[in-house]
């Protein structure tokens, strides 16, 4: 699309309604949805969120919708018409804003931050606009820089001459008059009272403040920078390893530098940043939360109950705070299949955890049915030599793991992974070794069924990096981020590697071992 041209609205047939679509958003028929009518209700409420102009919610929509049918043109229009409009308004700033050769104002700088830090809420992963946010703030700073700081003057006060004839020339046998005696009487006053209050005025704002040596005063050093601290209430700030205070705390001026920030929160280091402070300018910090946020998705709607990390909650929430890291959830409901899945979280972040339940009858139809008993032989001549029934089986499969896993049974060695074994069908508890970690799991075999396993072995790491870094983890499914170093206790698959980036410095990379079980993992850059 060209730049400047605005998107044209998509056309009423492509989102009208059909049959299947009738359901309200908020209707109860969500308890008793199939994966289909669950998608059906969710493109319903996408529709309304996008006629509605709600961009976020319909990012979420059918985000979830394509996250369980990916191929959906409906949704996947919608979708793009977002992007393009949320695109467009990244190309008026850079065309009417970013000019090539052409100085900005400081409104108009203004402006456009406002509108790439929605766009960014809207689309989180929108890395356009956070690459252009990147540049209007470079500009601001640069601007506020650039511009001389005007000294203020108190001026003498000026006192109006009363419009009072002299004494010798007032009427004879008169006064003066009093309205004129009074305009002498405040002018007097305000002669007098102006420049005391200059002078103590002078003197506040020129005095040093007697609290932290970084706080601000009500004038501003041009030599120097401010640093505004934007986190939630609660959390301890500690610049250079210096105790600030507590959030929110009153903005920091300070000398022209590179900061590192450290937040604490309960006693428990929450998030780590560095901010570059130029003379001029104001500076704030990109954490603002402390810690990651999970918001759940689920289809059906209501009376779900979540097991998180092994707390129970009787109703989904709408958004949990949790720690960086790996975190185990567990979706539950009558009628339906269990849910379990592991989510990364990372500090100051927002993820969609979409979950779509089916119901027990589906899954059972959509699994192979058991075969039947093989007819009875016919009688032979000779008697047979035992009465002992045949032995039904089903057959487990071990797919590759991250690492190498050793299976046993019973104390006996089966073999390792990848590998596929028949087994007399029922309940097997099989055991997995790896290099001194071992772990149990049972398994309920059926009979003329394959039952799919994968194995992973999680451990408990603390990872740092010099100066710091972010941190990413590629499993066996899509790269996730973890956070910014350092991070604490955080949950990693054996096997797994841990992606370090340093602003443009090339990145690090470092696979996990069991021997980094309760252990830590430190680099440094370069």
């Amino acid at each position: 699309m060209p730049d400047g041209e605005t998107p044209s609205a998509p056309e009423e047939s492509a989102f009208r309604l059909q049959p299947n679509d009738a359901a309200s958003p908020d209707s109860g028929s969500l308890l008793d949805a199939s994966p289909a009518e669950g998608c059906a209700i969710l493109l319903a409420q996408a529709r309304q969120a996008f006629q509605e102009n709600r961009r976020k919610e319909c990012l979420v929509k059918t985000g979830v919708i394509l996250s369980i049918l990916p191929g959906h043109l409906e949704a996947q229009a919608i979708e793009q018409w977002i992007r393009a409009d949320l695109q467009k308004e990244i190309n008026d700033v850079r065309k009417h804003v970013l000019k090539a050769g052409s100085r900005p104002d400081v409104e108009a700088l203004q402006r456009s931050e406002r509108i790439l830090r929605t766009i960014i809420l809207t689309d989180p992963h929108n890395e356009p606009a956070r690459l252009l946010l990147q540049e209007v703030l470079a500009a601001a700073n640069s601007l506020s820089a650039a511009v001389p700081k005007s000294e203020i003057d108190v001026p003498p006060p000026v006192t109006e001459q009363p419009m009072v004839p002299p004494l010798g020339e007032a009427y004879r046998g008169y006064l003066v008059e009093g309205s004129n005696w009074r305009r002498l009487y405040i002018a007097l006053i305000l002669a007098l009272v102006l420049p005391v209050s200059a002078f103590a005025l002078w003197k506040y704002v020129s005095a040093p403040s007697t609290g932290t040596p970084a706080a601000v005063t009500s004038v501003t050093d041009s030599s120097l920078g401010m640093l505004e601290i934007v986190f939630t209430g609660g959390v301890q700030v500690f610049l250079n390893d210096q105790y600030r205070g507590t959030a929110p705390i009153k903005p920091l001026q300070l000398a022209p530098n590179l900061y590192h920030l450290r937040f604490e929160k309960d006693g428990v280091e929450v998030g780590r940043e560095a901010v570059m402070v130029i003379a001029g300018a104001t500076a704030r910090n990109t954490i603002q939360e402390p810690a990651g946020k999970l918001v759940p998705i689920v289809v059906p709607a209501s009376g779900v109950q979540l097991k998180l990390d092994g707390k129970v909650y009787q109703t989904v929430p709408e958004s949990l705070d949790v720690s960086p890291g790996i975190h185990q959830l567990e979706f539950s409901t009558a009628g339906y299949s269990t849910v379990t899945m592991s989510v990364a979280a990372a500090t100051g972040r927002r993820i969609t955890v979409p979950v779509l339940m089916k119901p027990v009858t589906a899954v059972a139809d959509s699994e192979p049915r058991s075969l039947p008993a093989p007819p009875p032989s016919p009688p032979l001549a000779v008697k047979p030599t035992s009465d002992v029934p045949p032995v039904i089986t089903g057959t487990i499969r071990w797919n590759s793991s991250l690492v190498d896993v050793d299976i046993y049974e019973n104390d006996r060695r089966l073999g390792s992974t990848p590998m596929t074994l028949d087994e007399p069908a029922g309940s097997h508890t099989f055991e997995y070794r790896h290099e001194g970690l071992k772990k149990s799991v049972s398994y309920n075999i059926q009979p003329g069924t394959t039952t799919t396993a994968i194995v992973t072995f999680e451990i408990t790491v603390n990872i740092n990096v010099s100066p710091f870094a972010d941190v990413f983890m590629i499993g066996d499914s899509a790269e996730m981020e973890l956070g910014q170093t350092p991070l604490n206790r955080v949950t990693v698959p054996v096997g797994g590697t841990l992606v370090f980036r340093y602003l443009n410095l090339p990145e690090k990379r470092y696979r996990v071992t069991a021997k980094d079980n309760n252990g830590g993992i430190h680099l440094s850059f370069p």
